[in-house]
């Protein structure tokens, strides 16, 4: 059975954000152990066996030594999600690895999904990840610097890393014209919101939803 995670889900999601710049330091034992924890625990509602990795490893200055490509400062522990190459996979990858991010994030860890600027091949053998299962994503984990380096500020003015789409671009009404509004949604509006404000790739938000009769639909 799936586990409810015990964490309070709308306040974590408007809390997470994208951290790529982070405190030296390693995880505290305590905090080490409770996300282990977490990971234990994790499950997802598509019947994939979704495996998730955990390592300590240092980086060098620039961050290269195992493949960020600059991307990530400071970090010294990684997390990352495998999965066997049958249906439902990256639905079931992406839904697991998701929850692990949020209860970090409930820890007040900084977190950020990397799935194209990380070295797969070093962190693949890093994790012992076997060749034939499907690695889309992993995260540096631990605590936020408090002056994110030159590279981070850059990537998240590019990427408008804080910004989100509005409703009247995501959510739709009988059609992909009229526009759903939270009144529209009622008792599915939380979960609309939370939607939204969801990490994607580049942050393009590639999602839409229509609502036809009393059933959504999500493209």
């Amino acid at each position: 059975m799936e586990m409810q995670l015990p964490i309070p889900i709308e306040g974590t999601i408007k809390k997470r954000h994208s951290v790529r710049t982070y405190d030296s330091k390693a995880l505290s034992p305590d905090d080490l152990k409770l996300l282990s924890h977490y990971m234990e625990c994790l499950d997802n509602p598509f019947g994939v066996a979704v495996t998730l990795h955990l390592i300590d490893k240092a980086l060098n200055a620039d961050g290269e030594k195992l493949g960020t490509y600059g991307v990530i400062k400071g970090a010294t522990t990684f997390l990352g999600v495998s999965v066997p190459d049958v249906k439902y996979a990256p639905l079931a990858a992406g839904y697991t690895f998701e929850n692990l991010i949020l209860c970090a994030t409930h820890m007040g860890l900084g977190t950020v999904w990397l799935a194209a600027t990380f070295n797969r091949d070093a962190f693949s053998s890093a994790m012992d990840i076997p060749p034939e299962a499907l690695f889309p994503a992993i995260s540096p984990v631990g605590y936020p610097s408090s002056r994110p380096s030159i590279t981070e500020s850059l990537m998240r003015s590019a990427m408008k890393s804080s910004a989100r789409k509005a409703w009247d671009t995501l959510f739709f009404h009988a059609d992909f014209v009229t526009p759903l509004t939270p009144e529209d949604a009622g008792a599915y509006e939380p979960a609309l919101e939370m939607l939204r404000l969801a990490p994607s790739a580049k942050n393009v938000q590639p999602w839409r939803v229509r609502k036809d009769g009393n059933v959504y639909h999500f493209m």
